[in-house]
């Protein structure tokens, strides 16, 4: 009896030692990570250049990553193409029911909201119906006016942009209040990224926000453009910043002083939905 009783109890505790699993692998040894603790989102970036300059929707993922929070995003963008143009897209009417995004980001070409506000609003009204149904939460990338040159040779309609404004924050305070129009009838959320810019180049004319063509971002434009969404989609500023990112500490804390003033402590004219 006593041989098999402690036969009994060598193989009871080789079966009992083999139940017990492997530690999990800890990213507590990771300074520039933050732990996950958040369901995964899932984030559909719709528009053109605006949009996929810079890789701006990998840049807006990775900044979630390292704060702990899951994104996995999408991008339909093309050159020039307007929100008119997607509204007519069977294959993203597919896309959106098949994949019933958390946010469909939406991004109009840049002189359009200035010549064809009726054909923007129409183009939204038919997206969000289309995102209505898959219960996907708008929100609208409110872009920056172009960079201020009396030299500017973009034409709206028969005028000179900078002929018909006098200077960028004219032009920024005219986006703005034709994106919230749509945006208050539709009732969907604004990501106000121009309206940051503006207040981030009057504080710092030396960051540039612009490339040569006074149009599209440089890196340092996109990666402010890719925190103002991760505080209008997450409601708070990120912790931490990619090794990639091109601001310096000191420019970093101007940039999240105007977000929290402009974004966070402006929810509600934003539209905030929660």
């Amino acid at each position: 009896m006593t041989s098999r009783l402690l036969l009994y109890n060598i193989i009871l505790g080789i079966l009992l030692s083999g139940c017990h699993t492997q530690p999990s692998e800890s990213h507590e040894d990771l300074p520039l990570k933050i732990k996950s603790s958040q369901k995964a989102i899932k984030v559909l970036f719709l528009g053109n250049s605006y949009t996929y300059y810079n890789a701006l929707p990998k840049v807006f993922a990775k900044l979630s990553s390292l704060n702990g929070k899951k994104a996995t995003v999408q991008t339909v963008a093309r050159g020039g193409v307007r929100l008119a143009d997607h509204s007519k897209s069977e294959s993203l009417e597919s896309l959106i029911r098949r994949e019933a995004f958390d946010w469909i980001v939406l991004q109009e070409q840049s002189t359009t909201p200035l010549t064809n506000q009726g054909q923007m609003f129409e183009a939204i009204r038919s997206l969000h119906r289309w995102s209505k149904a898959e219960k996907s939460n708008l929100l609208l990338f409110l872009f920056w006016a172009r960079e201020y040159s009396r030299t500017l040779n973009v034409k709206l309609g028969g005028q000179k942009y900078f002929e018909r404004f006098a200077n960028s924050e004219e032009a920024q305070s005219t986006l703005t209040r034709i994106h919230k129009m749509i945006a208050d009838e539709i009732k969907c959320e604004i990501a106000p990224v121009g309206n940051v810019w503006q207040q981030v180049h009057n504080k710092n004319h030396r960051l540039q926000l612009w490339e040569s063509d006074r149009s599209h971002p440089t890196k340092v434009g996109s990666y402010i453009t890719a925190m103002v969404f991760y505080a209008s989609i997450y409601n708070a500023l990120p912790i931490r910043h990619l090794a990639t990112c091109p601001l310096n500490p000191i420019e970093l804390g101007q940039i999240e002083k105007i977000i929290q003033k402009v974004v966070l402590d402006r929810k509600e004219f934003w539209n905030d939905l929660d």
